[in-house]
């Protein structure tokens, strides 16, 4: 049984992922769109049990990560990676962040803490444990997975995905509308491509750079 409740909010961000997993702020549901997206992960969910830890004057206490995160198998054969017990939180600590300004009781000292008994935690039980920050969330490339991750999970009709592979394939590195210009001359029928070509790369059919913004002159190339 989940041991955190999740209830509705004037002030914070509360929804369910496609797959039903619950969030209860805009951080939070923004770094399930990066796992969403994440071709190495195959499946991520509440975690079902509390860390107890102890805090400076030795009070017990008892906390619950944000995700629980499965890895898939690698394809080249290797070992299937530990689960990950994660935490999702803002950059408290960084002075130049809105965040930072907000009321927070928690100090570091007990972060430091909490974060101590969930590595503990998940080490029982052969997991890894991890604290994912705002800073590492929020980058140009969430920009481009909201973007993406729609034509990822509602692909639009195929409309010559092969072809352009293989044009990429013949060209070698090309810059987005250089290859969607030499595909289709006529700007109203080349409109009607970006839709597959933008599954393509959320796919990983096609690759380009997605830690800057995706734009018409990102370089486009086929993976080796």
């Amino acid at each position: 049984m989940i041991t955190r409740k999740f209830t509705a909010s004037p002030v914070k961000v509360t929804g369910l992922t496609p797959d039903h997993v619950p969030f209860e702020s805009s951080l939070e549901e923004d770094c399930f769109f990066l796992l969403r997206f994440r071709g190495d992960v195959e499946s991520f969910e509440r975690p079902t049990e509390a860390v107890p830890w102890l805090d400076e004057t030795g009070k017990r206490h008892k906390y619950t990560p944000d995700v629980l995160i499965t890895f898939r198998a690698p394809e080249d054969g290797g070992p299937v990676p530990p689960k990950l017990l994660a935490e999702i939180k803002p950059d408290f600590d960084d002075e130049d962040s809105p965040k930072a300004r907000l009321p927070n009781s928690e100090t570091d000292e007990q972060r430091r803490m909490k974060w101590a008994a969930a590595t503990n935690f998940a080490k029982l039980r052969g997991w890894d444990f991890d604290v994912y920050r705002d800073s590492k969330i929020r980058t140009p490339f969430l920009r481009n997975v909201k973007f993406l991750i729609r034509n990822l999970e509602r692909p639009d009709r195929d409309r010559g995905s092969d072809r352009m592979i293989d044009a990429l394939r013949a060209r070698g590195p090309t810059p987005m509308n250089a290859l969607m210009l030499d595909l289709e001359p006529d700007r109203y029928q080349r409109a009607l491509l970006y839709p597959t070509l933008y599954a393509c790369i959320a796919a990983g059919r096609i690759v380009t750079d997605l830690q800057v913004l995706l734009k018409n002159d990102a370089v486009l190339s086929v993976p080796a």
